[in-house]
């Protein structure tokens, strides 16, 4: 099913890993004898514009494939970020062609701070999509990213009310100034208040949930009590966990606490 999609939206398929299915655009061209080669004057704006194209058809397929425990419609997160990599063949006895870089490393990270049903694009790739494209994304307020610190990221869904929901509070922005960015009135985003967050990270682990919670600890834009007690961390697969915070300044620990 996604192979066909591949096709249909001229982007490569450069592998997939565990659960991953990796696309590439502006990779590979076809030459006289219809053979698969690097494309040497590849165009990164149409690049990124087939490859932001092609998980929105994605989504409305994997919605036909059912849980069979549940059967609930599937869902995915998709990620993706635009740079130069290097690609080349590893290994001896199955040679593989593949892509490494930090390209790859940053659009693994906008696939696994996303959410369930959530395209997230990197501002470089965003200022590359045509005009309609970009129009449907909408700012994430920034995701804290490993080794890179906070980035600027865009987030769309087919589900319109999850993305106002999704997004994430910056320390510095008031409901106001949220709103009029986003052109929604305040009224909508205190009622949703209480279910916004920033989720960050795959939590199968527990580094991955010691890692969600130091990336939550303090970032939170809402503040509230005093003591020892976090109130709570949301955690993606998880729901809210357990926490407890602790530093060396009071006053910090007092005014980091999350709702």
């Amino acid at each position: 099913m996604l192979d066909d999609l591949v096709d249909e939206y001229d982007v490569y398929k450069v592998d997939t890993s565990g659960d991953c299915y990796i696309v590439a655009g502006g990779l590979m061209a076809r030459d006289e004898e219809g053979c698969t080669q690097i494309d040497d004057n590849a165009d990164p704006e149409s690049g990124a514009q087939k490859v932001a194209a092609f998980p929105q058809a994605l989504m409305a397929k994997v919605k036909q494939v059912l849980y069979p425990h549940s059967g609930l419609p599937s869902s995915v997160r998709v990620g993706i970020h635009t740079g130069s990599c290097v690609s080349g063949l590893i290994g001896t006895k199955l040679p593989k062609f593949s892509l490494w870089g930090d390209t790859m490393n940053t659009a693994s990270r906008m696939e696994s701070t996303s959410q369930p049903d959530f395209v997230q694009v990197t501002k470089q790739t965003l200022e590359l999509l045509t005009d309609q494209q970009q129009s449907i994304f909408k700012p994430s307020g920034g995701v804290f990213i490993k080794g890179k610190g906070n980035m600027e990221t865009f987030v769309w869904s087919p589900h319109e009310e999850r993305v106002k929901n999704s997004l994430h509070i910056r320390a510095d922005d008031t409901v106001s100034e949220l709103a009029s960015e986003q052109n929604w009135s305040e009224s909508d985003l205190v009622s949703d208040l209480d279910h916004t967050w920033s989720a960050s990270g795959l939590l199968s682990d527990v580094d991955s949930v010691m890692e969600s919670c130091l990336d939550n600890m303090g970032r939170n834009a809402i503040y509230l009590g005093t003591g020892s007690d976090s109130g709570g961390v949301f955690t993606k697969g998880k729901g809210n966990m357990e926490t407890f915070v602790w530093s060396s300044d009071e006053e910090t620990a007092e005014n980091s606490l999350h709702i």
